[in-house]
């Protein structure tokens, strides 16, 4: 070709098949549980975008006062979690993230502020040998003042039932 030189070059296709994986979404519905002065239970429903990877696994975070941080060292596979590490009396507040082949997605909405005690319970007359005994968890603290109110047999709206206060 008119004196000039050329190089044989070998032309090879190469098919790549990519899949783009984003990290997954918030769980859902997240749940506290069973809240006593050192421990408490917490569930929560799977994402509903799990990024295009499975879900491998969840951290359940607590917060500092200032910050998020661990509250396990390791993922857990199911949806719910049994902590038994709470100190008493402590403030506490959780929520959950998902993580999958891309990393850690966006954590759940928290559990909202609760503090780590035993139920509230109360005893309840009804008699000389009958009585009952609630047993009522309060997540905020200080819990509200427990009001009963008086069985009135013939309430009107100038009569209603009257407060009895423990």
């Amino acid at each position: 070709m008119n004196g000039e030189k050329f190089s044989r070059h070998c032309l090879r296709t190469l098919s790549v098949h990519v899949r783009c994986v984003d990290p997954p979404g918030p769980p859902e519905n997240v749940k506290l549980s069973d809240v006593t002065k050192t421990s408490c239970k917490l569930t929560w429903k799977a994402p509903q975008s799990d990024g295009g990877s499975a879900v491998t696994g969840y951290y359940v975070e607590k917060f500092t006062g200032s910050k998020w941080i661990k509250a396990i060292k390791k993922p857990v596979t199911s949806c719910s979690l049994d902590l038994d590490d709470l100190l008493e009396g402590s403030d506490n507040e959780l929520r959950v993230c998902a993580e999958n082949a891309a990393g850690v997605g966006e954590p759940s909405e928290s559990t909202g502020k609760f503090v780590a005690k035993d139920p509230f319970e109360v005893c309840i007359a009804l008699g000389f040998r009958f009585y009952i005994k609630l047993a009522i968890l309060f997540t905020q603290s200080p819990p509200p003042l427990p009001t009963l109110y008086h069985p009135n047999p013939y309430p009107t709206p100038n009569h209603p039932p009257q407060p009895v206060f423990l």
